[in-house]
C-alpha cells in the first residue's frame, strides 16, 4: 500500500528543534515520525480532558447525574448476572 504525503512546513524554536533532533537520533525514528506521534497524543490528551469535564459537568447537575444513574440502573437490570453494582 503506497501513501500519498504532502510535505508541509512548521516553524520551531532552536530548542524545540534540538530537542526533536535528539530524540530521532536515540530512538532511530525519523523527526517526522516523532512529530505525528507527538500530535497524537495531544490529540488523545485533548480527547480525554474534554471527557473528564463533560463527566464533571454531569457530576455538578443534579437532573444529569439523575439520568445516568437511571441508564445504569436499567443497565444493571438487564445484565441480570445478580452482581452488586460498584460504586467509584
Amino acid at each position: 500500500m503506497v501513501v500519498a504525503t504532502r510535505q508541509h512546513h512548521v516553524r520551531l524554536s532552536e530548542g524545540a528543534h534540538r530537542t526533536l533532533v535528539e530524540l530521532s537520533r536515540a530512538s532511530g525514528e525519523p523527526m517526522a515520525t516523532l512529530v505525528e506521534h507527538a500530535i497524537e497524543l495531544f490529540r488523545r490528551e485533548q480527547l480525554f480532558a474534554a471527557g473528564e469535564t463533560a463527566w464533571l459537568a454531569i457530576q455538578a447537575d443534579p437532573v444529569a447525574r439523575a439520568e445516568v444513574d437511571a441508564e445504569y440502573a436499567l443497565w444493571d437490570s438487564a445484565v441480570g448476572d445478580g452482581l452488586e453494582r460498584e460504586h467509584w
